[in-house]
């Protein structure tokens, strides 16, 4: 089995069993818990780079063998060196709450969940949209993506809101006769921080490389890239008895916050 799709948020197995299960810590048994969530009715759009032509989107409970329905797929495909590669549009189907995987054909996802409760997924969740330079792409992930010409990645993730505050970087000069410092001209712009809580390190690999495409929207609020905000690891077992303590946090900029001052 081999993971096809590093540093990605939705990733890929070449074999039907799929990733190990979530990782369960403490006492509880309580495992981590999936980054990526998905809304009944809601569209999820991805890149996979198969060496097959895909056929549909199957749902799979948590064992990855357990048929639970089908997703609306559509797929692009383009031929590659090494076979067929396909950015997906998919609609999620009307299931139950829980944990699943998705298939195409013998592949299978890590574990994610399907959520249909509107006040967990207003308070606990955030629609992403990211895109980034067709020919930038293969910078950011080792597998084809130059060949995608104005697309955008989308997914629903696990995040909270965890604070904000201004910034502002401002020249300055003092007064020679009474010593009190005047600022001058700069740059004042608002900081978002949000907080991924109980995840898994691939999660953590994912968001990290997330936070460096150009185009970012969380939300539906357009933000870029904040270079004091990289992703920050957080392990606080003692913090979170009878859990896993891992957890990840970053800051980002609110790209029209920008206030200039000259």
């Amino acid at each position: 089995m081999a993971l096809l799709t590093p540093r990605n948020l939705l990733r890929w197995h070449d074999a039907a069993a799929g990733p190990a299960p979530l990782p369960v810590w403490g006492a509880a048994g309580t495992p981590c818990s999936p980054l990526v969530v998905w809304a009944p009715g809601e569209v999820m759009r991805f890149y996979v780079p198969l060496s097959f032509t895909p056929g549909t989107l199957a749902v799979y409970q948590a064992d990855g063998s357990t048929s639970a329905g089908t997703a609306t797929a559509t797929f692009t495909t383009f031929a590659v060196a090494s076979g067929t590669h396909a950015v997906a549009s998919a609609t999620c189907p009307a299931l139950p709450d829980g944990i699943y995987k998705l298939g195409i054909g013998a592949w299978r996802s890590q574990e994610i969940e399907i959520c249909g409760d509107a006040a967990e997924l207003a308070a606990l969740t955030v629609a992403v949209e990211a895109s980034h330079p067709a020919a930038l792409g293969p910078l950011l992930y080792p597998y084809v993506f130059e060949q995608i010409a104005d697309w955008t990645q989308r997914f629903r993730l696990r995040l909270r809101h965890a604070g904000f505050e201004d910034a502002a970087e401002f020249g300055s000069y003092q007064l020679s006769r009474t010593g009190e410092i005047r600022p001058t001209g700069g740059v004042e712009q608002k900081i978002h921080t949000f907080a991924a809580d109980e995840v898994t390190e691939d999660d953590l690999d994912a968001l990290a490389l997330l936070l460096k495409h150009q185009t970012l929207t969380l939300g539906g609020v357009a933000y870029t890239f904040q270079p004091e905000g990289n992703l920050k690891r957080v392990f606080d077992p003692v913090a979170r008895p009878g859990r896993s303590g891992h957890g990840g946090e970053f800051s980002l900029y609110v790209k029209e916050s920008a206030f200039v001052v000259r």
